[in-house]
């Protein structure tokens, strides 16, 4: 559903900060900028996505909203080369994502898919820890990350996966149970491996149940909710992507005061 800019800092010092190098990612805090970016498939005469350009500063929070097939996620993919762009440029604190090992881009990115990502053979604690562990860090400094996010999110630690299993066993519906279950115990699994951006390639009723089911924790205190309409505020500015381009952009002030067309139950 959103991209989001880094956890915090400033845009300067973002495109300050020092080469990342092609297996050193861009610093923590960074900013992103899509420059004419166009993504073909060989089987569709129609571009799955057209010619965005978009330049978003640290810290700062992007939606992403259209109909299905309009390109939202094909964009969202193309941002940690999950997707290799035809033509146009991505770059993340500066740095050009085509000069970055993917497997090390991927690594820095905070990526949520529609399906939660858990490993079930593994123990929650087992799960947040994986992308730090899989990044070389020590054990120490992977013990600190997952305590660290275990406790930044409200996270049922003592619980295992298999309370997936379980919820399944007592007939609770899969929508409710991706919602009350799986999603939760994802979250600090997605923010663990985050240095330099958070994107989430979700629906728009995730961040809802991330924040009034306690899935985000603190986080949620600190301003990451979207209360204040049933859909779409999650940040400070919103990007509609209607057909195959996106030509709609304002912030929260502008979006309550003067919706433009847009129309919000």
């Amino acid at each position: 559903m959103s991209g989001a800019a880094g956890p915090g800092g400033s845009a300067r010092s973002a495109r300050s900060a020092r080469s990342a190098g092609p297996d050193r990612p861009a610093a923590a805090s960074a900013s992103i900028r899509l420059d004419n970016l166009t993504k073909r498939c060989p089987d569709s005469q129609a571009p799955a996505v057209e010619d965005v350009t978009r330049d978003e500063a640290a810290g700062e929070t992007v939606i992403l909203v259209g109909p299905s097939g309009c390109g939202k996620s094909t964009t969202l993919k193309m941002i940690n080369r999950l997707i290799e762009p035809t033509s146009g440029q991505i770059t993340i604190g500066g740095e050009d994502v085509t000069g970055i090992n993917p497997v090390a881009l991927r690594r820095t990115i905070g990526y949520a898919i529609q399906a939660t990502g858990l490993f079930p053979h593994m123990t929650v604690t087992e799960n947040i820890g994986l992308v730090a562990k899989m990044a070389g860090r020590p054990r120490a400094k992977v013990r600190d990350r997952v305590e660290e996010m275990s406790n930044t999110v409200a996270c049922p630690r003592a619980t295992d996966p298999a309370l997936v299993e379980a919820a399944r066993g007592i007939g609770m519906s899969p929508l409710l149970m991706l919602f009350r279950v799986e999603l939760p115990l994802a979250v600090p699994l997605i923010l663990a491996g985050v240095r330099t951006a958070l994107v989430l390639n979700v629906g728009t009723a995730t961040p809802d149940t991330f924040g009034v089911g306690g899935g985000l924790g603190d986080l949620g205190s600190s301003g990451i909710t979207n209360q204040r309409m049933p859909v779409l505020v999650l940040g400070s500015v919103l990007t509609v992507a209607m057909a195959l381009i996106m030509d709609w952009r304002g912030t929260l002030v502008e979006l309550l005061l003067r919706p433009r067309g847009l129309e919000v139950d």
